[in-house]
């Protein structure tokens, strides 16, 4: 491996070889240009055919029109003279009944010899029998020996070492398939990659940029986030570009960029590479956005990565560094090469790992800097890869390396970056020499996350209400709280209603009650992933309550099934256990709950409820079938500093009611005064006889507002 000081295509030879190679490519570009030109020809001719011009000649000269068409005719569809060379609709056809052209043959011709000359940087490509015969096989144009071949292949070595192995002449070979299988949708394709032409649609069946388009959408979006504590810690505070790499590998495949700003309005822009996940997802950062990126100048992604800019603050004319590893790698070259864009701002450098970037067109002042593993299948994408002899940008530093590791793992973020620590130092260092005016401290930085579309604030449009600060012991937190995602199960059980009067004491409020049960008592419980005061689970015990001023406890159910906001029965709350000190304190002060601190296990899925407080209670069960319940909307009744509050809980999601259960509450040994109450109201062992489970849901509880309650019932 030696590395140019000047930029250049990095060898991956030395020495006497490397004369040899550049002629061998240079004969594969001229053969490569001869078969453009025998295909232009053959387009002449075919045009000739079809005009009517010589039609009028046969009929005024039948027996010299008729030698001359049949002369052509012969011409065009004779294998000692152009092959079956007829172009347009006829052409197609001719390919579907395996009859190739002169200049196909000559286009493969030149493809073979860009394998030959790849072999000469990676011998074991002619030392391996597996690989000889596949490559035998796919130039010979037998379709059933090069599925063998490659069967043999991927069975003997497995998926990734076969695609390791073959990844240097991959482009080469797909292009041979193109050129002479019988799909006329590819062969485009095939022919771009021979004559060293921008690809506009994938070799493997065709498909066009347009159709791709169709399917990366959006106007493309940035949101402000937030890295995590260990990933700003390992952001580098110098600008290198082992320290850039560095900080992509730890952004991730995530869906987001990263901006610094560095003193003397130069900024930098590091965008990672694809998301991993399904091939569309809300991220431009997905499958479909990839390959828009490597065919095409614009995407989603460049659309999100400008609003992130603008967001960011970057004046008028200031100096940008981007760099980007896969996917952004393309990005930031489709970025660079915007006119639009660099009337704005002055691009000073660009650098592209693991991108397929060959046929893109940044600035000519900036300096411009790709890395690539020949073992890495991605950067091959666009048609030029190891083996192409077209020497698009003489004035890039292209560092085309021979890598050790095997694909995908040679195409990880990482991986790139620990080739650039320890087996690319030449390259390393002519590149951090051209980064000297990015030497200053690091003043600014933001991470962005980017969407396809414009997204929504979080829990539009039921969430998106007016905010109070409500200050407490633990700190200021935000009136209505608010759970962006959670699951909740709520069993109702029939309790001892003695101790049910008992614990309902004081307050004035009675127990709504079922003639064949007596009184009734819910135990709720709920998991918040998601809130405006951190994550965390909830168990409480309460008291289903009438009307605290027209009593009606039978007929309570009527006046259940109204809105919370017109409703006046509820849930008088007696115990309250949490995961979260936060939640702890503001239920205590708050809403005068008896709440406490403990941990909490609760899962909701695959048909099964089981919620488990140790040493305190369990409430698991079988679910089984469900049918749509009531909304799990609840007015909640408490006692606070001697007054009752009154207080909603909205909740948007689908209830699923559950009528053949087999859930069961059990309760432990506690001494919690909770499990005390629980024993008292009959609830050990018991079973609820109803159970309502809603699996996604978002909640908003908000503060209590004190009633005046009839004392006496």
């Amino acid at each position: 491996m030696s590395t140019e000081t000047e930029p250049s295509r990095v060898p991956a030879v030395t020495g006497e070889d490397l004369p040899d190679l550049e002629v061998v490519k240079r004969v594969a570009v001229e053969i490569a240009m001869a078969a453009q030109e025998i295909q232009a020809v053959s387009a002449r001719v075919s045009s000739v055919l079809s005009q009517g011009l010589l039609t009028s000649t046969v009929l005024r000269s039948p027996r010299t029109g008729l030698k001359a068409q049949s002369s052509l005719l012969q011409t065009v569809t004779n294998g000692r003279g152009l092959g079956y060379a007829l172009t347009g609709t006829v052409e197609k056809l001719g390919g579907l009944t395996g009859q190739e052209s002169l200049a196909r043959l000559v286009a493969v011709t030149s493809l073979r010899l860009r394998i030959e000359a790849v072999a000469r940087l990676h011998p074991e490509l002619a030392e391996d029998e597996t690989l000889r015969h596949l490559i035998t096989a796919v130039r010979s144009d037998k379709d059933l020996e090069t599925v063998r071949a490659l069967r043999r292949l991927i069975k003997s070595r497995g998926i990734q070492k076969a695609l390791t192995n073959i990844a240097p002449i991959f482009t080469e070979l797909l292009a041979i398939r193109a050129l002479l299988d019988e799909n006329p949708l590819n062969d485009e394709s095939g022919w771009s990659i021979a004559t060293g032409r921008p690809v506009h649609e994938e070799t493997l069946f065709g498909v066009t940029e347009r159709m791709v388009c169709s399917w990366d959408v959006g106007d493309g979006h940035a949101t402000r986030c937030d890295l995590d504590k260990e990933t700003v810690a390992g952001l580098g505070t110098e600008i290198s570009v082992t320290t850039l790499m560095r900080n992509i590998a730890l952004v991730g495949n995530t869906g987001r960029i990263l901006i610094q700003e560095i003193e003397g309005t130069r900024y930098v822009i590091s965008a990672p590479g694809m998301q991993v996940g399904l091939p569309r997802n809300d991220s431009p950062q997905d499958l479909v956005g990839a390959w828009r990126n490597t065919l095409m100048n614009e995407s989603p992604y460049t659309r999100s990565v400008a609003k992130a800019i603008e967001d960011f603050g970057i004046p008028d004319g200031a100096e940008i560094l981007f760099m980007g590893h896969s996917e952004g790698g393309a990005v930031v070259m489709n970025i660079a090469q915007d006119p639009a864009f660099n009337r704005r701002f002055k691009i000073t450098h660009v650098i592209s790992v693991g991108a397929p970037v060959d046929l893109k067109t940044p600035p000519s002042d900036s300096f411009v800097a790709t890395i690539t593993n020949q073992h890495d299948l991605i950067p091959s994408l666009d048609g030029q890869g190891p083996g192409s002899p077209f020497h698009l940008h003489p004035d890039w530093y292209v560092v085309d390396y021979v890598g050790t590791h095997d694909f995908p793992a040679c195409h990880n973020a990482w991986r790139y970056l620990e080739d650039l620590e320890y087996n690319l130092p030449e390259a390393r260092k002519h590149i951090d020499e051209n980064l000297t005016a990015y030497r200053g401290g690091i003043t600014r930085m933001q991470a962005y996350r980017l969407w396809d579309k414009v997204q929504e604030p979080d829990g539009f449009p039921f969430l998106t209400v007016a905010t109070a600060p409500r200050t407490t012991t633990g700190g200021t937190v935000e009136l209505p709280l608010r759970s962006y995602d959670g699951s909740s199960a709520l069993a109702y059980f029939a309790a001892d209603q003695a101790a049910v009067l008992k614990l309902l004491e004081g307050t004035g409020l009675r127990p709504a009650v079922m003639p064949w049960a007596g009184a009734i008592v819910g135990l709720l419980s709920r998991t918040h992933r998601e809130s405006s005061i951190g994550p965390f689970a909830e168990v409480g015990l309460a008291i289903l309550v009438h009307d605290p001023w027209q009593p009606r406890p039978i007929l309570v159910w009527a006046d259940l099934m109204k809105r919370p906001h017109h409703r006046r029965s509820g849930a008088h709350v007696i115990d309250v256990a949490v995961s979260s000190d936060t939640a702890e304190v503001s239920g205590r002060e708050i809403w005068g709950h008896r709440t406490f601190t403990t941990e909490i296990d609760f899962q909701l899925g695959k048909g099964r409820l089981a919620v488990a407080v140790p040493d305190l209670l369990e409430l698991s069960g079988k679910l089984g079938p469900w049918v749509p319940g009531p909304e799990a909307d609840l007015v909640l009744y408490s006692q606070r500093e001697g007054e009752t509050l009154r207080s909603l809980v909205d909740v948007k999601g689908s209830t699923r009611l559950h009528p053949s259960h087999q859930v069961r509450l059990s309760v432990g040994s506690s001494p919690n005064p909770m499990a005390g109450r629980l024993r008292d109201l009959g609830l050990a062992g018991a079973r609820p006889f109803m159970v309502l489970s809603v699996p996604r849901q978002q909640t908003r509880l908000g503060a209590g507002v004190p009633v005046s309650v009839r004392k006496g019932g």
